[in-house]
C-alpha cells in the first residue's frame, strides 16, 4: 500500500470519525461538569472548573485536527499554489494553533494531576483554593504552552519549486539546530516533562489513597471526593499512553537518517503515532464515565429533563390537545 494510501485512511475515516465523536462528547461533559459545580457536588469547584475548560481545549484540539490534517489529505490542491491562502493560513495559524491547544490540554492534565495530589496529602488546601489562584494557574499554562509552542510556527515553509508553490515541512535534516529546537521544546518541555510530572503525582496518589478509598467510599458525604480521585487517575494514565506514542513517533521521525528505503516506514510510523492527538482528546468522556457514578447519573438526568421538556412542548402544540381541551370547555359550559 502506498504511503499516501495509508494517510488518507488514517486521516479520513479514521480520524474523521474520531473527532465526530468526540466533539460533542466533550460538549456533553462540558455541560455535566457545569451542572455538578453549580450543585456543589465537589467540594474543590476549581476540580470541575479544570474538567469543563480541558473539554473545551479538546474540543478546539478536535476541530484543529480536521483542519490541520484531514482536510489537506482530503483536497491536496488547498497545499499548492491553487490555494495560497490556505498555504499561508496553514503555514502561520492552523499548524501553530493545533499544536498550541494540545500543549495546553496536556498542560491541564499535569496541573490536575498536581492538583489531586495536594488535595490528597493536605486535604484542608482545597477549601482555600481561591478564584484569583485558579485563574493565575491557567494565565500560566496558557502562557507556558505559548512558549513551548513557538517553534511551531517554523515547522512548515512555502516554497516554490518549478514554478508551482507547495506547502511542505521543514527538512530537519538540514536544519539540524532547528530540529535541536524542536525536540528541546516540544518532545522534552511538552511531552515528556508533563509526562514524567504526570506519572509521578499519580502514582504518589494511587499509592496515599489506596488505603483510605475503602473507608473514604462508605460515607455518602466522601463518596464524590472519591469519584474524582478515580477520575483523575484514569484521564491521567490514558493521557499517558497516547502521548508517550506520539512523542516516540515524533522523535523517531526526528532521528531518523533519511534515505528512500526508511522514509516510508518513517511517515507511517508517525501518522500513526499522529492519531494519538485525537485519541488522546476524544477518549475523556469515556475516562468521566467508567470511573465517576455521579457523572454518569448527572448525565442521564440531564438527557432525561431535556427529553421531558421536549415531550412537553410537543403536547402543549399537539392539535389534539387542542381540540379535547375546547371540547372540555364546551362541556362545562
Amino acid at each position: 500500500m502506498l504511503q499516501t494510501d495509508v494517510k488518507w485512511v488514517l486521516f479520513c475515516p479514521i480520524q474523521l470519525i474520531i473527532c465526530a465523536i468526540g466533539i460533542p462528547c466533550n460538549i456533553i461533559s462540558a455541560m455535566v461538569w457545569s451542572r455538578l459545580k453549580k450543585k456543589g457536588r465537589s467540594k474543590n469547584k476549581s476540580v470541575c472548573n479544570n474538567f469543563i475548560l480541558l473539554s473545551i481545549v479538546d474540543i478546539g484540539v478536535l476541530i484543529f485536527s480536521v483542519i490541520s490534517d484531514a482536510v489537506p489529505v482530503m483536497n491536496k490542491k488547498l497545499m499548492t499554489n491553487a490555494a495560497k491562502w490556505f498555504g499561508k493560513l496553514y503555514v502561520y495559524f492552523i499548524h501553530p494553533m493545533h499544536f498550541y491547544l494540545l500543549f495546553t490540554s496536556i498542560f491541564l492534565v499535569t496541573v490536575l494531576s498536581i492538583e489531586r495530589l495536594k488535595f490528597v496529602i493536605r486535604p484542608l488546601s482545597s477549601l482555600t483554593f481561591s478564584k484569583n489562584w485558579a485563574r493565575a494557574l491557567w494565565m500560566l499554562v496558557f502562557a507556558v504552552s505559548f512558549v513551548v509552542n513557538i517553534p511551531s510556527f517554523f515547522e512548515f515553509e512555502m516554497v516554490t519549486i518549478n514554478g508551482t508553490t507547495i506547502v511542505r515541512p521543514l527538512s530537519y535534516e538540514n536544519n539540524v539546530a532547528f530540529r535541536d529546537i524542536v525536540f528541546i521544546s516540544h518532545c522534552i518541555f511538552g511531552l515528556a516533562l508533563p509526562w514524567l510530572v504526570s506519572l509521578v503525582c499519580n502514582i504518589l496518589l494511587v499509592t496515599k489513597s489506596f488505603n483510605r478509598l475503602k473507608t473514604v467510599s462508605k460515607n455518602s458525604v466522601n463518596a464524590d471526593t472519591v469519584h474524582i480521585l478515580k477520575t483523575t487517575t484514569a484521564l491521567t494514565f490514558s493521557s499517558l499512553l497516547l502521548l508517550s506514542i506520539q512523542c516516540i513517533s515524533r522523535c523517531f521521525k526526528m532521528f531518523t537518517m533519511y534515505s528512500e528505503e526508511s522514509w516510508a516506514l518513517v511517515n507511517k510510523i508517525s501518522d500513526i503515532g499522529h492519531l494519538a492527538i485525537p485519541c488522546n482528546s476524544a477518549v475523556n468522556f469515556i475516562m468521566f464515565c467508567l470511573p465517576g457514578s455521579f457523572f454518569r447519573k448527572e448525565m442521564l438526568t440531564m438527557f432525561k429533563r431535556r427529553k421531558d421538556q421536549i415531550n412537553v412542548r410537543f403536547t402543549s402544540k399537539s392539535p389534539v390537545k387542542k381540540i379535547c381541551s375546547e371540547e372540555g370547555n364546551s362541556m362545562e359550559k
